[in-house]
């Protein structure tokens, strides 16, 4: 809505100095609001595409946006192979019975890891690796939690790292999922309750 007032008032503006304006500057505004209806267009067009288009992964939910693995997930996996999704193959566990073990994951590690920057702490604008020294972000924070579950017995195939976008404060996000008969649930950094896919404030982009 903001953005349809913020057009709005660009185009009254342009209705009003259109007769103050000779020529010359007149075809160039009009070539300017021209511009700037196409950049409009193709960004909610954009935006359509992310948010609309439903595209089924190996994963029980809809993914909204696939993309390929940035350089700092690959390199990852080139150290980490272990951690990373072995193959196409979809593991269910029962949530009864791994109810306990991955709330006192995801809190305990939550607790224990003190959240800071790749840029802050690696002196990187991306990094993704396993939070030895107890410092890191989301994406390490989610590491964390798989190579726990994993070490105490939950399957690898049960678990994926996911990039998200937060739907209400616009921020970059990673989290781990997991693969139980009571859908896919949420290991989040910023909450120790655990939540389904649906019902966590994310658009899943891998």
């Amino acid at each position: 809505m903001a953005r349809q007032k913020r057009y709005n008032f660009s185009f009254a503006f342009f209705l009003a100095r259109r007769k103050s304006k000779g020529k010359g500057e007149l075809i160039m505004q009009i070539g300017g609001f021209v511009l700037s209806l196409m950049v409009a267009f193709f960004s909610l067009e954009s935006f359509a595409i992310i948010t609309s288009k439903k595209d089924f992964s190996i994963l029980p939910l809809e993914v909204r946006k696939v993309k390929a693995g940035t350089d700092a997930y690959q390199n990852f996996c080139q150290s980490y192979s272990d951690l990373c999704a072995s193959n196409n193959l979809t593991t269910t566990i029962a949530y009864s019975e791994s109810t306990a073990l991955l709330n006192l994951v995801n809190s305990a590690v939550n607790n224990e890891i003190q959240f800071m920057n790749d840029p802050e702490f690696y002196d990187r604008e991306e990094f993704w690796t396993v939070p030895e020294q107890g410092i890191g972000d989301c994406e390490d924070n989610a590491i964390e939690k798989k190579r726990r579950l994993q070490a105490l017995g939950v399957p690898r195939e049960s678990l994926y790292l996911a990039t998200a976008f937060h739907n209400q404060k616009y921020y970059a996000h990673a989290v781990l999922l997991v693969v139980t008969d009571r859908g896919v649930m949420v290991l989040d950094q910023d909450s120790d309750k655990i939540i389904k896919w649906s019902q966590a404030p994310y658009i899943f982009e891998a």
